[in-house]
């Protein structure tokens, strides 16, 4: 998939309410949120595993695989219910929480 096919299906799931899974190469099933999209990058606000925190990551496209997460239902209060929630594959390691 290239990066404008990834951008039309990210554009739609840019909401600070509709929470998507990230997988690392060294960490699975972190929560976050899509802030921003460009077709060169996408702008997270992770969930950290320590603290009640959260983590801004800027991502590019080239690193990114588009997957579903079945496990996970997509909740926005405004829509309604989508079965299975979008799941990122970042093929990075996943920073290190500041």
């Amino acid at each position: 998939m290239d990066s404008d096919a990834k951008f039309e299906v990210l554009q739609e799931r840019v909401n600070p309410k509709e929470e998507i899974t990230v997988d690392f190469l060294d960490e699975i099933a972190v929560s976050a949120v899509i802030t921003e999209c460009t077709v060169e990058h996408v702008g997270l606000l992770m969930e950290t595993r320590l603290f009640p925190l959260r983590q801004y990551l800027c991502v590019p496209m080239s690193k990114i695989v588009l997957d579903e997460d079945q496990a996970h239902n997509a909740r926005v209060p405004e829509k309604p219910p989508r079965v299975g929630r979008l799941r990122l594959l970042i093929r990075q390691n996943c920073p290190r929480w500041i």
